[in-house]
């Protein structure tokens, strides 16, 4: 499994929106750059060694520990040793809605949908870990290829729905939501004009705000710097013209916003572990 999850293309499909990622045996220290989405995501820690962020708040995960994110929500995952390994589960609230307006609708999974509600990121109850464990070990071992099992991942996720309300897990009512509207119109932008020559001064123009302060920003919000992002954002966006099209090389590295089509090469090998041609026949 690809270790990078492309926000800018939907998870899952249209058919069945459920998807998972799992992530080991990395042969460098790596990082999912902060990014959002509207699914509700589940990160399960299998071995230590695993950096998670939500909404600004930083946790290192352990084995065994589980993180959840709410739709919405800005959070960016890294690695802290080459040995680390997790899983990431992702799924539209309305995967697991049966679409009527009852109680459950109404008071759980449309307020979770539209942020009026958010659940505690970290799962801390003892008791309410080992059960949610053996759901996800199950649903992970699913085989989501089988249209039967579509049905058994709908009841393993309900489950654990109904486990986060017997054990109380902490949920909060959200009145307003403010704290990341600047970080995430700082991403927008980025996302929209990736292929385009923009640079730290024209960022810090469109956002009235200093060179070195938007440095700083950035690097103290996402743990990555400006550069190292905007070069995430092409790259992905790179392989996914090389998978989705049959554009030549040098096309893919313009319209990915490269004007130097060497340094694309190198910087694919080194995100990908293979340049881009190779990439692409090995698809």
């Amino acid at each position: 499994m690809r270790i990078d999850l492309r926000e800018n293309v939907p998870h899952g499909t249209k058919e069945y929106g459920y998807v998972q990622y799992h992530i080991k045996n990395n042969p460098r220290m790596y990082q999912i750059p902060v990014h959002w989405h509207e699914h509700f995501e589940i990160i399960y820690i299998v071995r230590s060694g695993v950096k998670v962020n939500i909404e600004d708040k930083t946790f290192v995960g352990n084995e065994g520990d589980i993180f959840l994110v709410n739709p919405g929500e800005l959070h960016y995952i890294g690695t802290e040793n080459y040995e680390a390994e997790f899983y990431t589960i992702l799924f539209p609230l309305e995967f697991i809605s049966f679409r009527t307006d009852d109680t459950l609708e109404e008071n759980l999974t449309k307020p979770l949908r539209v942020g009026a509600l958010k659940y505690e990121h970290q799962v801390k109850n003892k008791s309410l870990i080992r059960e949610f464990r053996m759901i996800i070990n199950s649903l992970i071992l699913l085989d989501h290829n089988k249209a039967k099992n579509h049905f058994q991942s709908r009841i393993y996720l309900l489950q654990i729905f109904q486990l986060l309300y017997t054990y109380k897990h902490p949920l909060y009512k959200i009145s307003k939501q403010n704290e990341t509207l600047l970080q995430k119109d700082l991403i927008e932008y980025m996302r929209s004009k990736y292929a385009e020559n923009i640079s730290l001064t024209t960022m810090a123009e469109e956002f009235h705000m200093s060179e070195k302060y938007l440095s700083r920003y950035f690097k103290a919000h996402f743990n990555i710097g400006y550069s190292e992002f905007l070069l995430h954002l092409r790259l992905n966006k790179a392989r996914e013209l090389l998978e989705t099209t049959e554009l030549p090389i040098t096309d893919v590295a313009l319209s990915s916003g490269f004007g130097n089509i060497s340094y694309f090469i190198r910087s694919f090998r080194k995100l990908f572990g293979m340049p881009p041609l190779q990439y692409r026949k090995s698809l």
